[in-house]
């Protein structure tokens, strides 16, 4: 029987190395993904500005001196800031070609109001489309692929016209 214990000891030992080489091999691929954002060069902190209903002007200032001081430290290169909302009633409302529009109930969908240089900071680049400055920031949406195929599906999101809310807030 310890011939038998042998042969057991030695099954789960080379069962022990093929799990540990695939996992390593595993480990290797998943750094070498390139996951859209660079995250060498970069600092990330949170400042929670609770909204009721969307930011009042005060918030909206001290949002806007947050970035002006973080700007102004030595060595930073660029800022962007983003906030978190949801659409009004759940809904988005979206401008079909022939001036229709169309409301699509979201759920519990966010999204996030970003500065120019949020995208910039993290280095995430555009597929289609151009970049947006902060003066035409707020005219400006920015949709992950994902979320363009689900509300435009089969075209292309490029120049769509999006309302976060229903038609009539």
């Amino acid at each position: 029987w310890y011939r038998g214990l042998l042969v057991v000891q030695l099954s789960l030992a080379v069962c022990l190395l093929v799990a540990v080489a695939v996992i390593g091999r595993s480990t290797l691929r998943v750094e070498r993904v390139d996951l859209g954002a660079s995250t060498l060069r970069s600092v990330q902190g949170t400042v929670w500005v609770l909204p009721r209903r969307g930011l009042d002007s005060r918030q909206i200032t001290v949002v806007s001196d947050i970035q002006s001081r973080v700007s102004a430290v030595t060595g930073v290169e660029d800022v962007g800031l983003s906030t978190r909302a949801a659409p009004a009633n759940h809904t988005i409302t979206l401008a079909v070609d022939g001036g229709a529009a169309t409301q699509v109930g979201v759920g519990t969908y966010t999204y996030q109001k970003v500065t120019a240089g949020f995208l910039r900071v993290r280095e995430s680049g555009l597929r289609d489309g151009k970049a947006f400055t902060d003066g035409d920031a707020e005219a400006t949406v920015v949709v992950d692929e994902r979320t363009a195929r689900y509300l435009w599906p089969g075209s292309n999101a490029v120049g769509r016209l999006i309302k976060f809310g229903d038609a009539r807030s």
